[in-house]
């Protein structure tokens, strides 16, 4: 039973730092949550072994894991929130392709409220409209190859996104990057 604490907090210290990360490196996905829920569960059983829990322990247990789904939900929604901004925006638009051998960087200006809505007015850029939004298929003439495995990976100020264009607010000062990266 000793032992139980710090097995506790060496995985729950691991979560934590994961998540004071995910602020402003990466945003926390679901099935993050789901681990980090697993866990407590896992380390309140470690040291039980034999044991049988009563009526009183399953509810405590049962409780605890709700909490910390709640709370998880509760953080992870909170980190990955990102409000718009109205009104115009000055930000910076980098594009790369090193099969290319290209390079180049631009400031617009724009009222757009996200990235898929200002692509979508940017000449160079070249999109398809799907099911979940703009999917970006090339820039100035140099063109996605899916059978060479080439794409289009857009990062925000440093940062891979972890959503569609249609879904990163486009903010004041900003860097959206993007780099025509190969292999999947």
């Amino acid at each position: 039973m000793a032992r139980m604490p710090a097995i506790a907090l060496t995985c729950a210290g691991r979560d934590i730092s994961f998540l004071q990360q995910g602020v402003r490196r990466r945003k926390i996905r679901g099935n993050q949550v789901l681990r980090l829920a697993i866990i407590v569960i896992f380390v309140s059983l470690v040291g039980r072994k034999g044991e049988k829990m009563d009526k009183k322990q399953k509810i405590i247990l049962a409780s605890v894991f709700a909490a910390v789904i709640v709370i998880a939900g509760i953080l992870a929604g909170v980190l990955n929130y990102r409000a718009t901004q109205e009104g115009r925006k000055e930000f910076q638009v980098e594009i790369v392709s090193g099969r290319d051998g290209y390079s180049d960087s631009k400031t617009y200006k724009s009222d757009a409220e996200y990235l898929g809505e200002f692509l979508r007015t940017l000449d160079s850029c070249e999109w398809e409209e799907r099911e979940f939004g703009i999917y970006i298929v090339g820039f100035d003439g140099m063109m996605e190859d899916t059978d060479n495995q080439y794409w289009w990976c857009v990062t925000v100020n440093g940062e891979s996104s972890m959503t569609g264009a249609d879904e990163i607010p486009l903010l004041d000062g900003d860097v959206y990057n993007f780099t025509l990266m190969q292999g999947w």
